[in-house]
């Protein structure tokens, strides 16, 4: 949705901060082998509806991954009959790669990247990503769409696979098998994706590499990072993380738990 003909690209509206890299990404789009690939042309939110609550024969699971900030608020265009999991993540971890996707983006020099302010009007929406999340979440329990929305914390799932994963498949129906703890490193599942061409090429490209980590990755790897000391962080990351955390802390609350 985020480059469709409505999409809300990265989340909010700052003209800055939005257009140039959007721009930058569709002139890398190109053809390529890729036949699940649609053009973002046609990715309205009534087409993408749609799409999901079509019958696909044979198939036992549909899963769909986006974000809440690409929605805006247009709940209607909500499709009928999923379950919706929400995972979160500290907001410092999430911003500072955030900071990092847009910097390479953008082919930020090396010289300028301490002082780049990913924001470039230093003013950022305090519900961006989580408060969105956390927003989709309540309507989802207000309107009796769900009642029990399942939450899951990134760094609980990569200490704790096993437990999180069993948690997981009871709360939405999907049977638990040890095949999820393990799996064979290859980019070749992508081509299995339906999504836009443009991600799909931001993706395998140089500029992109959002999933190259986990395309080579064959388990759940031990958590080794922690949080950087404020002292660390660069002005940006401070900004926007302080204004995620009070939402960050109630979908915490309410995760699954080791």
């Amino acid at each position: 949705m985020a480059y469709g003909p409505e999409g809300r690209a990265y989340g909010y509206n700052v003209k800055q901060t939005v257009a140039e890299p959007e721009k930058i990404i569709k002139a890398q789009a190109e053809e390529f082998n890729a036949p699940l690939a649609f053009d973002e042309a046609m990715c309205t939110f009534d087409w993408v509806k749609k799409t999901l609550e079509a019958d696909y024969p044979g198939k036992k699971l549909i899963f769909c991954k986006d974000m809440a900030s690409v929605l805006d608020g247009k709940y209607d265009a909500l499709p009928k009959g999923f379950r919706h999991t929400f995972i979160i993540r500290d907001p410092v971890k999430v911003f500072i790669s955030y900071r990092k996707m847009v910097m390479r983006l953008l082919a930020v020099k090396e010289e300028q990247q301490k002082t780049f302010h990913f924001n470039q009007t230093n003013t950022v929406d305090p519900k961006y990503i989580f408060g969105e999340m956390l927003d989709l979440l309540h309507y989802l329990q207000e309107t009796g769409m769900e009642s029990n929305p399942v939450v899951i914390d990134a760094d609980d799932l990569q200490s704790h696979p096993e437990s999180i994963l069993r948690q997981y498949c009871e709360a939405v129906g999907i049977p638990f098998s040890s095949d999820l703890l393990q799996w064979e490193s290859s980019d070749d599942i992508k081509y299995m994706w339906i999504t836009s061409k443009t991600l799909m090429k931001t993706d395998k490209g140089e500029k992109g590499g959002f999933y190259t980590q986990a395309f080579a990755s064959t388990k759940f790897e031990p958590l080794i990072n922690v949080v950087p000391d404020r002292g660390e962080l660069t002005p940006d990351v401070i900004q926007i993380a302080k204004g995620a955390e009070q939402y960050y802390k109630e979908l915490y609350e309410m995760r699954l738990k080791p």
